[in-house]
């Protein structure tokens, strides 16, 4: 389990009492704790906090020195690292403030380039521009505007998926597959998706954000091809759909 936190005096026990109980449940076999940080920020407070290894971002910026085969990716990261450096020594932050957020900017650069495309290539898929993003932002909502209340399009692009999802349904929800089934076609999927909502999935490789955009890029332009498809199906279908909330 990797986790980014502001740091408190407790937190590698705290770490460490959570991977115990991983153990115990058998969802691993063994467990460390580390700590990744600015080597000024570890030799400071590592009497504070107890981790098994503590792993500075100098010795990883010489690491992807030494591969030269990575060639752009390592430079990239080396910048990346070296800013988060740059900024801790300027802020100067104790230990319960300082949070690495550069090491995190794949996220948002990523979300800011998708918005680019998508609303180059399919202006109805209306898509907000993104601000800061964190880790767990991997779903890309699109055509809000073009969608009635409870129906969203999601690109869950770590999951590998693109959903026209509906939500609201509860009871109703198997209701709603035997009405919509017929006019799925072959490549697309309907089924629950917790306990209120449905979804209709069109599969997709699943993407990394961390990743070069150009790399992934073609996935992309695929995902936002397949969202497309499906707001197109939803408004061809929208007359089954007003029926079926009608009939509540």
């Amino acid at each position: 389990m990797l986790k980014q936190a502001s740091f408190q005096r407790n937190l590698a026990e705290d770490y460490t009492k959570r991977a115990v109980e991983y153990v115990r449940r058998r969802k691993s076999k063994q467990y460390y704790t580390a700590l990744f940080a600015p080597a000024a920020y570890i030799e400071q407070f590592q009497s504070v906090h107890k981790f098994h290894f503590y792993i500075s971002f100098e010795q990883l910026i010489k690491y992807y020195r030494n591969e030269q085969q990575l060639g752009r990716r390592a430079e990239y990261k080396i910048n990346v690292l070296t800013k988060a450096i740059e900024k801790y020594k300027v802020k100067k932050v104790s230990s319960r403030e300082y949070i690495p957020t550069e090491v995190n900017q794949g996220i948002p650069s990523f979300w800011y380039h998708y918005w680019q495309d998508v609303t180059q290539r399919y202006p109805d898929l209306t898509m907000p521009k993104p601000g800061d993003k964190g880790p767990a932002a991997t779903f890309i909502g699109l055509g809000k505007t073009k969608l009635p209340k409870g129906v969203f399009i999601y690109h869950k692009f770590v999951h590998g998926s693109v959903d026209l999802q509906l939500e609201g349904l509860h009871e109703r929800a198997d209701t709603c597959i035997d009405m919509l089934k017929p006019y799925i076609p072959a490549d697309m999927s309907i089924q629950r998706a917790g306990k209120a909502a449905v979804v209709i999935r069109l599969p997709i490789d699943p993407i990394n954000p961390h990743h070069f955009y150009d790399e992934v890029q073609p996935t992309v332009f695929e995902a936002q091809d397949k969202a497309k498809r499906l707001l197109d199906w939803f408004q061809q279908h929208r007359l089954v759909w007003d029926e079926f909330c009608s009939n509540k």
